[in-house]
């Protein structure tokens, strides 16, 4: 029996490193969904322009700098809009569990 050799399959890496990007695939796509959910409730131009962003996005990153003109977008007097942020700060700690919501640089 050989021994197992990465160079042998290039591109693949071990089953973990597949695990773990499929992992970070599924939190992703967890995490668009909350925000596509989201903006389907914030009405007028603002709301389809976020709506093209987040479905445009192919990086959480790009969701995560998102979040706050999602929060201001959506509406204040809606119960549903308390559930979507309740689901969004849960899937953006999933993606990035060090990012605090108030900062937006990490010190040095």
């Amino acid at each position: 029996m050989q021994p197992h050799h990465t160079a042998a399959y290039p591109g693949f890496g071990l089953p973990e490193e597949r695990l773990a990007r499929l992992a970070a695939r599924r939190a992703f796509v967890n995490l668009k969904i909350s925000f596509m959910r989201a903006t389907a409730d914030i009405q007028g131009g603002l709301g389809e322009l976020l709506q093209r962003k987040v479905r445009h996005s192919h990086e959480a990153v790009e969701l995560l700098r998102l979040r706050g003109a999602v929060f201001a977008a959506l509406p204040t007097d809606s119960q549903s809009s308390v559930l979507h942020k309740l689901d969004l700060h849960q899937q953006l700690g999933s993606v990035f569990p060090d990012s605090g919501d108030d900062t937006v640089f990490a010190p040095l």
